[in-house]
């Protein structure tokens, strides 16, 4: 099973300082936005499972990005609640109000649960997924997943950024063989071509 993870366009944040109950309206007024991403490239949809946020920049952005394909609304897509955190009546430089207000205590452990719950429903169906979730959520999908065996294809690090998206692949699909550590569906030398013919996975050769 493949998971394409993408980051939905949200609408834009204040620049000014903000204090907690403006932060945390400003973040919903930001997913509520239906932001429609121009230039990107389509993913396909046939064979695949959508699975969106409940925000309508979730499903404005999926129907941009798979316009042929029927999605469906999971829980653990949703980002958590901002939670106020020290001096919350102080307005503070937007950077610095979203790491105080970040989700946390039982907000995270919610969920982080809505998110492991949605990974292993995914596994049992076996499909591969596009999902559209959020800065706050993604990253605990990615640790759902990474505890799960899986790997990470990005071309950027550090934190998740609109519209990017990271490709998520069983460790056992890839080869290990050396530092590529190819699919085992397109193995770059002969170890991973050898073990995609054991493993009776047909290869690109």
């Amino acid at each position: 099973m493949k998971l394409w993870l993408i980051c939905s366009a949200e609408g834009q944040m204040p620049a000014g300082a903000l204090n907690s109950e403006e932060y945390r309206a400003a973040r919903r007024e930001a997913l509520n936005a239906a932001v429609i991403p121009e230039g990107e490239k389509l993913l396909r949809g046939e064979g695949r499972r959508v699975c969106v946020s409940s925000a309508p920049c979730a499903r404005a952005c999926a129907g941009a990005l798979c316009p042929d394909a029927e999605y469906t609304v999971c829980a653990g897509l949703d980002e958590a609640e901002p939670v106020p955190g020290l001096m919350p009546g102080i307005a503070l430089p937007l950077a610095l109000r979203a790491r105080l207000d970040a989700p946390k205590g039982e907000a995270k452990r919610a969920a982080r649960k809505r998110a492991e719950e949605l990974i292993e429903k995914l596994e049992k169906d076996g499909r591969d997924c596009v999902l559209f979730s959020h800065p706050g959520q993604l990253p605990l999908l990615m640790d759902a997943l990474r505890r799960r065996g899986y790997c990470f294809s990005r071309f950027s690090s550090g934190a998740v950024r609109p519209l990017e998206r990271i490709l998520a692949t069983s460790r056992t699909a890839h080869c290990g063989g050396c530092a590529h550590n190819c699919m085992l569906s397109n193995p770059g030398c002969g170890v991973g071509r050898d073990k995609a013919r054991r493993a009776g996975i047909p290869f690109v050769r």
